[in-house]
């Protein structure tokens, strides 16, 4: 969940900054982030998934295409 939750952070700080900044609290002096799950997390992780894996699925099957010279 990590490597997702990477690649979803810059996505979500630009769509949804309020909300970020909503479930971000500072738990120590030591300026550590930790990050409260809020409403609609599921269905945003969700979508991400479906569409990094619609995108990677087409790019293979671009690439596929090109190594065997149908484009």
């Amino acid at each position: 969940m990590g490597f997702v939750r990477a690649l979803v952070r810059p996505a979500e700080n630009v769509i949804r900054p309020r909300e970020v900044a909503s479930r971000i609290f500072w738990q120590k002096p030591s300026h550590i982030p930790t990050y409260i799950r809020g409403k609609g997390d599921a269905l945003w992780y969700a979508v991400t998934v479906a569409g990094i894996t619609v995108g990677l699925g087409t790019a293979l099957i671009e690439a596929n295409q090109l190594i065997k010279g149908k484009q």
